[in-house]
C-alpha cells in the first residue's frame, strides 16, 4: 500500500548510475531506508522536486518494505538547510548527529520527540552557535531512545546530586561520594556538568537556546557522554573527534 508521510533526508548515497539510497527520518514512520529510482536522471528531477538535498524536509510518497529497502516514488520539498551549513563546522556537526540517529533509530518506529528533536536541532544549527545545540540533541536523542545515563540521583542511596559525584559507564548512572567511595572505574563528575546534563535533558528547547556552557564542562560533559556511548550501545560516530577538534 502507498504511504505518504514528512520527513528529513538524514543519509544519501549513490546507487548504481541513475537512483540513490536514502534514509529518512519520518514524522509517522520514523526512520525509513529506501531507494528513490531513477532520482539522478535530469527528465526526473520534477517528479523529485530537484535533487533531493541533504538535511531537507520533504513531503514524501513512497511503497514501505519492511523487510527490504522502501520504494520513494514522489518528493515535495517543504524546508531545507543545505544552504545554510557550508560552513565547515556547522557540516561536521550536523553529520555526527545524523550519524548517530541513523545507528539509534530502528526502521518503522515512530517517535515524534525524536523527529520535534531534529526539527529543532536543523533550525538552530542553521543560524546559532553548535556546540550547545549539538549536545542538547545528543542527550535528548539518547532520552528519547531509552538510553539516557542516569545522572540526576546516586544510584545507591537514590539522594540528588548537586556537588561532585562519581559516574559508572558500566553501569551508565552516577554516585555521590560517600556510596562511590572505593568503587573502581568511576569518573570524576563535577556539580557544574552534573547540572548541566541534566539541564540539557529535560528544559524546553527555548530555553536551551538561552544557555552557555563553560569549555571545562563541555569538554568534561562530551567526554562523558563518549565513553557512555561507546560501552552502552557500543558506538561512537566517526566524525566525534573531527567536532571536537573544530569547536576547541
Amino acid at each position: 500500500m502507498i504511504e505518504k508521510t514528512r520527513g528529513y533526508i538524514t543519509k544519501r548515497k549513490i546507487y548504481r548510475d541513475t537512483s540513490l539510497l536514502l534514509t529518512i527520518y519520518s514524522y509517522d514512520y520514523g526512520k525509513i531506508e529506501g531507494i528513490a529510482k531513477g532520482a539522478r536522471k535530469i527528465d526526473d528531477y520534477g517528479r523529485y522536486d530537484g535533487i533531493l538535498d541533504l538535511f531537507s524536509e520533504y513531503e514524501v510518497v513512497f511503497y514501505p518494505r519492511r523487510q527490504r529497502l522502501a520504494l520513494f516514488v514522489q518528493f515535495y520539498q517543504l524546508d531545507s538547510f543545505w544552504e545554510h551549513i557550508r560552513d565547515y563546522e556547522k557540516f561536521v556537526t550536523i553529520c555526527t548527529a545524523m550519524e548517530l540517529l541513523n545507528y539509534i533509530a530502528q526502521p518503522y518506529e515512530q517517535n515524534h520527540q525524536i523527529y520535534n528533536l531534529l526539527e529543532f536541532f536543523l533550525k538552530e544549527v542553521a543560524v546559532e552557535k553548535t556546540d550547545i545545540i549539538f549536545c542538547a540533541f545528543v542527550i535528548k536523542l539518547l532520552k528519547f531512545s531509552g538510553f539516557s545515563p542516569q545522572i540526576d540521583e546516586c544510584l545507591k542511596c537514590k539522594n540528588k546530586i548537586d556537588y561532585h559525584g562519581g559516574f559508572s559507564v558500566s553501569e551508565g548512572s552516577l554516585f555521590c561520594l560517600k556510596c562511590g567511595g572505593g568503587k573502581p572505574g568511576l569518573i570524576p563528575v563535577s556539580s557544574g556538568t552534573i547540572k548541566s546534563i541534566n539541564f540539557l535533558k529535560e528544559e524546553s528547547y527555548s530555553n536551551i537556546k538561552r544557555f552557555e556552557l563553560a569549555p571545562k564542562i563541555k569538554s568534561e560533559l562530551e567526554g562523558i557522554i563518549a565513553q557512555f556511548m561507546h560501552y552502552q550501545i557500543s558506538f561512537l560516530p566517526r566524525l566525534w573527534q573531527e567536532l571536537n577538534v573544530q569547536s576547541a
